[in-house]
């Protein structure tokens, strides 16, 4: 990559190029958390929009359910209090 000008030629690549590959990485946040990792495999907040969008669904009922399966994710990962 760093040889080949075509990862260099657009700027948009290019940003992309230094940001992804040239430049430091930092793991997400939900690599440490297993329920937010959870939440997020389980596409829960685009499960709510996909409701909204296709089955007419409330903004307001999509969040509620959504919510909910993001507490009963969570309630399954307790946080020990030291």
């Amino acid at each position: 990559m760093k040889d080949d000008p075509w990862w260099f030629a657009d700027p948009h690549r290019a940003a992309y190029t230094r940001q992804g590959l040239l430049g430091p990485t930092v793991p997400t946040f939900w690599t440490s958390n297993p329920a937010y990792a959870q939440v997020q495999n389980e596409h829960v907040w685009q499960t709510a929009w996909a409701e909204i969008i296709q089955d007419k669904a409330t903004p307001q009922a999509a969040a509620e359910k959504a919510f909910k399966r993001v507490e009963e994710i969570f309630s399954k990962y307790p946080i020990a209090q030291t």
